[in-house]
C-alpha cells in the first residue's frame, strides 16, 4: 500500500513540473575552407644597387676606362646607382583548404601594377674640359604572384601564416650616353660616334623583358564578418638575373658605330601591403 501512495505522489510531482526545452549546441567554429577574392595595395622597394659599363670595341673599352687620349685629365666611368622604389596595388584570388581545427593549406595568385622605378648617372671627363654622363634607368611596371600558403589560427578570427611561391614581372632598362661638347671620335681599332653636344645624346639603348622568380613571405589575416577579411603581408620578391643592354652610338659616323654594355643587376625587392577580400 505505502509503495501504491508513493508512486502516486511521484507521478503527480512529474506531470506538474514545467518541461525544459532542449538548449540548442554552441555555434560551430568559423570555417576557412573556400574561395576568395580582393584587391590590396602598398609600398615597394629594393636597396640601392649599380649598374656597370663595359665597351664593346677599342674605343669605348678606352673611353669607359679613362685611358681612351693619354691625357692625364681623363677619368674613368663610375658606377650609377638606383634604387627601385614605388607604389603598388592589383588583385588577388585564392582557396583555402582548413586541415584542422588550427591548421589550414592554401594558393593564392596576385597580380600587381606598380610606380617602381630609378634613374642613375655617371658622368666623367674626357679631355677636359670636356665631360660625358652615362645615365641608367630601371623600372618595374607590373608583376605577379602564385604562392602556395600554410597557415595557423590562434583564434578563429585571425590567421597567421607563410607563403612562398613562383613570380613574374616586366623589367624594362635604358641608357644613354650624352656630351657636353660636339666631337667626332674614332678608333683605328673599331668604333666610331659623333655628337653635336651641348647635352645632346649620342648613345642609347633599351630593353623590355618578362622574367620569372620567386616570392616568399608572411602575414596575418582578420576577419571583419565571416566573409570579409583583412590582410597584412609582408613579401620579397626576385625577378630573374642582371641584365646586359646593349647601347650603340646613334650617329657613328661610319660602318662600325661604338657601342657598349650597361649591365644592370637583378631586381630583388620588398613589398608591404594590406589587403581586403569576400571569403565565397
Amino acid at each position: 500500500m505505502k509503495r501504491l501512495i508513493l508512486a502516486g505522489i511521484a507521478s503527480a510531482a512529474l506531470a506538474g513540473a514545467p518541461v525544459l526545452a532542449a538548449q540548442p549546441l554552441a555555434s560551430p567554429a568559423l570555417n576557412w575552407t573556400g574561395f576568395y577574392a580582393g584587391i590590396d595595395g602598398g609600398y615597394a622597394w629594393q636597396n640601392s644597387r649599380s649598374v656597370n659599363f663595359t665597351g664593346n670595341d677599342d674605343l669605348m673599352r678606352s673611353i669607359i676606362a679613362g685611358t681612351g687620349f693619354g691625357d692625364p685629365t681623363q677619368t674613368p666611368a663610375g658606377l650609377a646607382g638606383i634604387s627601385l622604389h614605388g607604389f603598388s596595388g592589383g588583385v588577388y584570388a585564392g582557396y583555402n583548404w582548413q586541415l584542422a581545427p588550427r591548421w589550414l593549406v592554401g594558393i593564392e595568385a596576385d597580380v600587381n601594377a606598380t610606380s617602381m622605378k630609378d634613374t642613375g648617372s655617371t658622368t666623367f671627363t674626357l679631355v677636359a674640359p670636356q665631360t660625358a654622363t652615362i645615365g641608367a634607368r630601371q623600372e618595374l611596371p607590373w608583376f605577379a604572384t602564385v604562392r602556395g600558403r600554410v597557415g595557423f589560427l590562434p583564434t578563429e578570427n585571425v590567421l597567421l601564416f607563410g607563403t612562398a611561391g613562383f613570380a613574374f614581372g616586366q623589367v624594362k632598362e635604358e641608357a644613354t650616353f650624352a656630351m657636353n661638347l660636339p666631337a667626332f671620335i674614332s678608333s683605328s681599332g673599331g668604333g666610331t660616334f659623333v655628337c653635336s653636344g651641348g647635352g645632346a645624346t649620342c648613345f642609347d639603348g633599351s630593353s623590355s623583358r618578362t622574367v620569372g622568380g620567386a616570392a616568399f613571405g608572411a602575414g596575418a589575416e582578420f576577419l571583419i564578418t565571416p566573409q570579409l577579411r583583412l590582410k597584412a603581408e609582408y613579401l620579397y620578391v626576385s625577378l630573374g638575373n642582371g641584365n646586359a643592354v646593349d647601347v650603340v652610338a646613334l650617329n657613328g659616323g661610319g660602318s662600325a658605330p661604338a657601342s657598349f654594355n650597361a649591365n644592370y643587376p637583378r631586381v630583388a625587392f620588398s613589398t608591404a601591403r594590406l589587403g581586403l577580400s569576400y571569403h565565397f
